[in-house]
């Protein structure tokens, strides 16, 4: 940056034209640091939610395998499991002969598709995560990858200024409505 002032002063560029420059760049590396700090905020969002995520899965196989199973070392009663883990005999007979269900697993394909369109380009919408998903092979519906974008917050790092608030973050369903106006 020094370089390119020193540069200005050379070719005898006018003291405020050297003002906007370094006030456009200023903005920028604010602008910068802020797209970072915020990628930084989603990964560490994402780790939780897979901690999370792993959790609830050793949960389940915790429930599975060591406490109402038929060869569990120590089998605990199946209403006592249910008891403590707050759940119906009916649904736990029901997950244990069917842990993960076809739509969990169609609805898991999907978000994986869409998180992988995502991670290569932060900037798109859910309209577009959608179309990478399709050439992926992933077909689905808008209003599905909509709802996968909004409940894994996978938002878009489009910017949009709006008056005096300064430059504000978007999410990636207001993305396709923000070009009709012109942001």
């Amino acid at each position: 940056m020094t370089e390119t002032l020193t540069t200005y002063a050379r070719l005898n560029v006018p003291a405020s034209t050297i003002e906007e420059v370094v006030k456009t760049l200023t903005d920028e590396l604010e602008q910068l640091k802020e797209m970072r700090d915020e990628a930084k905020r989603w990964m560490e969002e994402t780790e939780a939610a897979e901690q999370r995520a792993n959790d609830l899965a050793a949960l389940a196989e915790l429930a599975r395998t060591r406490l109402a199973a038929a060869d569990a070392p120590h089998r605990v009663p199946v209403t006592v499991t249910c008891r403590v883990l707050g759940l119906a005999r009916q649904p736990y007979y029901r997950w244990l002969a069917s842990p993960v269900t076809d739509a969990e697993l169609t609805e898991a394909y999907r978000a994986g598709a869409l998180f992988d369109a995502h991670r290569d380009d932060p900037e798109f919408g859910h309209r577009f995560l959608l179309d990478e998903a399709r050439a992926a092979g992933e077909a689905m519906a808008e209003r599905t990858a909509w709802r996968i974008c909004r409940d894994n917050r996978w938002w878009s790092v489009a910017m949009c200024r709006f008056g005096v608030s300064g430059w504000v973050s978007v999410t990636a369903c207001q993305v396709d409505a923000l070009s009709l106006v012109g942001c």
